[in-house]
Order: structure tokens, then sequence, then C-alpha cells
């Protein structure tokens, strides 16, 4: 008797990332966790100043649903923010593109930690 893939990889689950004295809740999807996926996402984070940002972007949320990300992120042409001081921040290509590389491979690579086979009770961030 065989076991169903849905049984073995959850559909979302959220962790909780620590920033200094805060922490940001991440959403993601563990079945997007594949060697290829994480290769590629590697690969473009290592070009370093040659990474195009939205390709990074594109896979991180392939990867990454949601957050409880707030503002002021990016910029528009004006200089303004794109997203304003204290508002939620979409979990969208264009505002992930603006987080500096070092953040992106932190989430990454706490997540890919999140997700890492251990016994149930051992898991401490929450389920969706």
């Amino acid at each position: 008797m065989g076991i169903s893939f849905s049984n073995i990889v959850e559909n979302s689950r959220t962790v909780s990332i620590p920033f200094g004295d805060d922490a940001l809740s991440i959403t993601y999807k563990p079945a997007a966790l594949s060697p290829a996926h994480m290769s590629k996402m590697q690969s473009e984070l290592d070009k370093g100043d040659d990474t195009d940002p939205f390709a990074v972007a594109h896979m991180f949320c392939s990867l990454v649903t949601g957050w409880d990300l707030l503002g002021p992120i990016g910029e528009d042409a004006d200089g303004n923010p794109l997203v304003a001081a204290g508002e939620p921040v979409p979990c969208e290509v264009d505002y992930a593109a603006w987080l500096p590389s070092q953040v992106t491979q932190f989430i990454i690579t706490e997540i890919a930690e999140d997700s890492a086979p251990k016994s149930r009770k051992a898991k401490t961030s929450s389920r969706r």
C-alpha cells in the first residue's frame, strides 16, 4: 500500500523568522522547495550585481505566498515609497524585488530549515 503525495507535502506552512528584536511571519509552499527550484534561485542570487531582481523576486514569490511585512519599501519615479511607512506590503514581485539579497537569502535559508523533515513534536511553526 502506498502513501499519497499530499500526505507527505503540506500545502502551506507559516514560520516566524527573527530579525533583531522583531520577527517576520512568512507563509510559504513547502512543495516549491524542490532541488531544481532552489538551485535556480541560488544561481540568480550568486550573480551579485548582475542579478535580475525581478527573476529572483518571481522565484521568491513562487515560494513565499504571504508575510506581515510593513512599509516603507521601494520608490517610485518621484522618489516616494511604493508602500508608505506602517502599511502592509503586498507579497508580490514588484515589492519583493526591493528586498536586499541578504534578506532574501536569510528568509530562504530559514524556510529551508523549517521545512526539513522532523517529528511533528519538533516543529514549532504553525500550520495552515
